[in-house]
């Protein structure tokens, strides 16, 4: 009873004066409200009666609603409807706020603030036995504001008064809420306190959180748009590079046809009609055949710059003396690119020309290929919205002209900026400029012309490029062409960009907001649950975490308060019961984690050798390196006294030590230390058996075998190497410490051990497969070499000769270099200076299958180089390597013919003989095909017993008799008239 009673003294009463008094307070707050509503109403209707925009219908409605709710209040609250109406204000207050959040653009952040701000005023004020409910309304009201602010279906309104009101209206309720709290009107509670502080740590870290992502959002939209930018003016100066490439290099070509020199050459007077007339017109026809034919036509010009033939007719008899287009190719001797020229009437022109030289190497006209400047326009016409909607691309030349616009067509050939009147009268002397005034022909944009001339440093823009209404600026970047001095500007409007940003912006607004609700609705919960308990108990939580165990919280109900104080007092009163033999047992619990840690750590170094041991076996191809290495590396990890690989002999009779570490293990290396398999020593014991084997202490094993190398020994362990189920050696460990090796060390060290028997068998298997490829290699290459050495004898040493556009076959001319390539098979280069020019020599060797087959010799007579490139030296590389293989190839077809051919031969003798009976008659038919097959002058048929009369034989035919055989000369010695080979 007592502690019943103690509970009805601290809680908190609500008496008639203090009912009052928080009346009184009420009706003050709400009568504030109706007052700041009513002006704020008569505010936005009069800005709608200046400036009628229907968005402020909205606002206006919003705040006649707090006001009508607030006057209502004030009217009709009492003690038992207080909440409900003064809920109902707070509802009216954020939705005016959510109105103004919708309706004007930018205050979304504001507007959450005073949201905010409001309900946790209400919530001190009149909720402080119900203050979930609103805060719950503010964190919605927020979220809904920051989400209308940026997806309002509604144009959103810019009035720079409100950006100053609504700051200055947090300002005003901050203080005055703080003034009511100092003076002790308006209290918090644990709860409020959580909330607010949940709230505070939530929405600043992601406020924060969210400029930062803004700012990196625009950085990162502006960079990705500067790269768009810059890969389109890319692709389109590539394009652009590629029609002036394609051009130049057709005019280069097109200018050393026959048919142009061959009528500039014909006399004018016999031009009209004549062959070369008709030959020229078809092959302008062929010429104009290509694509945009529309745009451009072929001229013909003399050494006097007379046009003596064009496909536009009136052109023919024009004097083009004076054109760059004209002068520059017969000055220096090479295709020439124009400016965009233009013509009395200011239509321009793009010139491509190529001096035309006769068969002397003279030069006789030039031919000019006139494209219509507008091709350029078409060009990148084809360009736009490559990156989006409302993204253009422009072309300018290094004075500022515009030579083709998609941005503001109207102003094509314009300059960017005014020119100075020195410039613009030598420009118009070139034509190189349109007729007509500066403002004519002139726009006035200095910024933009300063950002062409820093391009190579920063190629990226931001800047007014067009006259506008609005003022908008243009996203840009500058690409200059590699083929011309004209630059390529890739442009986009400000408003693609920040179409990007806003919906970037918009996406992560409302995720912020969405999240912030979710997470202050998350803390309002979690903070009515948890503070009434924790304001009781974390005095006394204190005190115990200090180190006061003996502390207790003191229980003055049986509800759950109660309950879990009770249960707090009994977990303290065991947490110190256990704590005073908590000390031993961590202690005790702690030395067992270290053993355990430290057999860990060993069994982890284990694992790691034969992980390394793994590694190496798949790199492994010296096998005496391999296995001294293991044997090291066992040994440094394991602290190992000895470790010895042993292999067996090819009978198996015996295994012969092949590694070890110790210097005990190397003087038995010296010695060829061997043990007899099945009989000596543990070694030999797992040789025989195939079974691993320990010896605890060797001085009393049975199988011991006592080695003077090894005094120290005292426990060894032997493991069989295995290699598909056959034993092929044994590993062997000894310590110095006595039953140092247990049946885990077994398990880990067979891993090893097969291993080892692996990369053994797979070393084998790799010496005999490259010693059999060594071979192969060798024999086919002594095979390469006598089969060549065979066809160039055949051949009479010569040497192919590529000169004067003709092949021969010469005697082969032999050098010091090319002897020297044939032995060594690497290249030489030769440069020597003249006056003038350089003679560059190249020898080279053409290989096939690494055997070298023959040189390639290449000589520039009257290079202007100084040696050859790595570029040139690589292609003919690959050509003689494709020339081998050919050689090659050919050399075996032939030799397939040849084979062929006797073959087809011996077949037609053979039919002949076949065709008598007559053994006489045979051998002469035999004796007649061979003399005709070989050209020889005399046959011999040695027979053995069978007789054949002389007299039916030709004067230089004989058979010889047995006696004879001694004196004839065997077939394969025939002396035959032509030396050369049978085919």
């Amino acid at each position: 009873m007592e502690n019943l009673q103690t509970i009805e003294k601290t809680r908190p009463e609500y008496t008639k004066n203090n009912v009052a008094f928080n009346k009184s307070l009420t009706k003050t707050i709400l009568f504030a409200i109706l007052i700041v509503s009513i002006l704020t109403t008569v505010y936005f209707f009069t800005a709608g009666l200046i400036n009628p925009e229907s968005q402020l219908l909205v606002v206006i409605l919003a705040f006649s609603l707090v006001a009508i709710i607030s006057g209502l209040s004030i009217s009709q609250i009492n003690e038992e409807n207080h909440f409900l109406f003064l809920l109902g204000v707070l509802l009216v207050i954020n939705l005016a706020f959510i109105a103004l959040a919708t309706v004007f653009q930018g205050i979304g952040l504001i507007t959450v603030i005073l949201i905010i701000l409001t309900s946790v005023s209400f919530s001190s004020a009149f909720f402080i036995d119900r203050g979930n409910s609103g805060i719950i309304v503010g964190i919605i009201a927020g979220a809904l504001a920051v989400i209308l602010n940026l997806l309002t279906p509604l144009p959103q309104l810019v009035m720079p008064s409100v950006n100053i009101i609504l700051p200055a209206l947090i300002v005003l309720i901050a203080i005055g809420l703080l003034t009511l709290t100092q003076l002790g009107i308006v209290t918090s509670n644990l709860r409020i306190n959580l909330v607010v502080i949940s709230l505070a740590i939530t929405i600043i870290p992601l406020i924060t959180i969210s400029i930062v992502q803004s700012s990196y959002t625009r950085n990162l939209i502006e960079n990705q748009t500067n790269q768009s930018l810059l890969l389109a003016g890319n692709q389109v100066a590539a394009r652009l590079d590629e029609f002036i490439s394609l051009n130049r290099d057709a005019v280069s070509k097109e200018a050393v046809l026959p048919v142009f020199s061959s009528y500039i050459l014909t006399p004018p007077d016999k031009r009209v009609g004549s062959p070369q007339e008709q030959e020229l017109i078809l092959t302008l026809k062929s010429l104009k055949s290509k694509e945009n034919s529309q745009f451009y036509n072929y001229g013909l010009l003399n050494l006097q710059g007379k046009n003596i033939y064009d496909t536009n007719i009136d052109r023919i008899g024009n004097s083009e003396a004076t054109a760059d287009y004209f002068v520059q190719p017969l000055r220096n001797g090479q295709v020439y690119i124009s400016e965009i020229r233009f013509d009395d009437k200011n239509k321009p022109y793009l010139y491509f020309s190529m001096p035309i030289r006769d068969g002397q190497n003279q030069l006789i006209g030039v031919l000019r290929l006139e494209y219509d400047a507008l091709i350029l326009q078409h060009i990148i016409e084809e360009y736009m919205n490559l990156i989006g909607e409302r993204s253009y691309p422009m072309l300018v030349n290094n004075f500022y002209l515009r030579i083709a616009d998609t941005l503001t067509p109207n102003d094509l050939y314009k300059t960017i900026i005014p020119l100075r009147p020195e410039d613009q009268n030598a420009f118009r002397a070139d034509r190189w400029l349109p007729e007509g005034s500066t403002e004519e022909i002139s726009t006035n944009f200095p910024d933009f012309a300063a950002i062409i001339d820093n391009a190579q440093s920063n190629p990226f823009f931001l800047s007014i490029v067009r006259e506008d209404d609005d003022g908008s600026a243009e996203h840009g970047a500058i690409v200059p062409l590699s083929n011309h001095n004209w630059f390529v500007v890739f442009l986009q409007e400000e408003s693609a960009y920040n179409t990007n940003f806003n919906e970037q912006s918009q996406l992560l607004g409302v995720s912020a907001a969405l999240i912030s609700a979710v997470i202050g609705l998350i803390a309002t919960l979690v903070a009515g649950l948890f503070s009434r308990p924790i304001s009781d108990l974390n005095v006394i939580a204190r005190k115990i975490s200090a180190g006061e165990l003996s502390a207790r919280t003191k229980v003055t109900s049986s509800d759950e308060i109660g309950i879990l104080g009770s249960t707090f007092n009994a977990m303290a009163e065991r947490l110190q019961t256990v704590f005073s033999g908590l000390e031993d047992k961590v202690k005790e619990r702690t030395q067992e984690l270290a053993k355990q840690n430290e057999t860990l750590l060993f069994r982890g170094s284990q694992l790691q050798t034969v992980a390394e041991v793994a590694r190496n076996i798949v790199s492994t191809q010296d096998l005496e390196s391999f296995l001294n290495d293991i044997t090291a590396l066992i040994s440094t990890r394991f602290d190992f006294y000895h470790v010895g690989i042993f292999l067996l002999d090819d009978k198996k009779e015996y295994a012969i030590l092949r590694a070890a570490n110790s210097e005990g293990g190397k003087r038995m290396l010296a010695r060829e230390h061997k043990l007899k398999v099945g009989q000596v020593g543990i070694v030999g014991h797992a040789t025989g058996t195939g079974e691993p084997r320990i010896a605890t202490d060797v001085g009393q094993d049975a199988t011991y075998f006592d080695n003077p190398d090894l005094p120290l020994t005292r426990s060894e362990m032997a493991l069989p190497l295995k290699s598909n189920n056959e034993i092929i050696g044994a590993l062997d460990v000894q310590s110095t410490l006595s039953n140092a090796f247990t049946k885990e060390d077994i398990e880990l060290f067979s891993t090893l051990s097969d291993q080892v028997a692996v990369a053994i068998l797979n070393n084998r298997l790799f010496t005999e497969t490259r010693a059999a490829l060594e071979e192969a290699q060798q024999v086919h290459r002594q095979y390469l070499q006598k089969e060549w050495q065979t066809d160039i004898q055949e051949r009479h040493n010569k040497q192919i000769v590529f000169s004067d556009n003709k092949v021969e076959m010469q005697p082969r001319n032999t050098s010091i270099e090319i002897d020297t390539v044939i032995k060594s098979g690497e290249t030489i280069v030769q440069s020597q200076k003249l006056q003038d020019h350089n003679e560059l020599v190249l020898y080279l060797p053409i290989k096939l299958r690494g055997q070298t087959i023959g040189v390639i010799k290449l000589r520039d007579l009257k290079s202007t180089k100084q040696t050859w490139s790595s570029d040139e030296i690589s292609a003919v590389e690959s050509i003689a390597d494709q020339v081998g293989l050919a050689l090659e190839n050919a050399r075996l077809f032939e030799q397939t013919q040849r084979r062929a051919n006797r073959e087809r031969k011996a077949l037609e003798i053979t039919s002949k003989i076949r065709a008598t009976n007559d053994p006489q008659e045979m051998i002469q038919i035999a004796m007649n095909e061979l003399k005709n097959a070989l050209g020889t002058s005399k046959a011999q048929i040695i027979l053995d017993t069978y007789q054949v009369d002389n007299t039916e034989l030709s004067n230089n035919d004989e058979i010889i008799q047995e006696e004879e055989i001694e004196k004839a000369i065997p077939l394969s010695t025939i002396e035959s008239p032509d030396p050369g080979p049978v085919r």
